[in-house]
């Protein structure tokens, strides 16, 4: 089992990003806030990236852009979708 962890303490609220995961059964994302001792919000995608990179890189992005755990699962949607669209022969009329 992979995990890479990067913790951000910005004032009383502290931002966790892990990649967790396998070879086997693929990769995802979790992100964790806490503040004054509660957890403030979590999420975490389904193992659906095949590589340890593609998690990474998702990783990085959502610590930059400051994402909240809330739309974490809409973000990897659009993800998704967009790295299918790309695979996809564009039909012009």
């Amino acid at each position: 089992m992979s995990r890479i962890a990067v913790i951000i303490k910005a004032g009383r609220l502290q931002k966790n990003y892990w990649v967790f995961g396998n070879r086997k059964t693929g990769f995802g994302v979790k992100i964790l806030w806490h503040g004054a001792g509660k957890i403030e919000a979590f999420s975490q995608t389904p193992l659906v990236f095949a590589h340890r990179e593609q998690a990474l890189a998702l990783m990085r992005q959502l610590i930059h852009s400051d994402v909240h755990p809330v739309h974490l699962l809409d973000i990897v949607r659009d993800y998704m979708l967009e790295q299918y669209w790309d695979l996809c022969p564009v039909f012009s009329d």
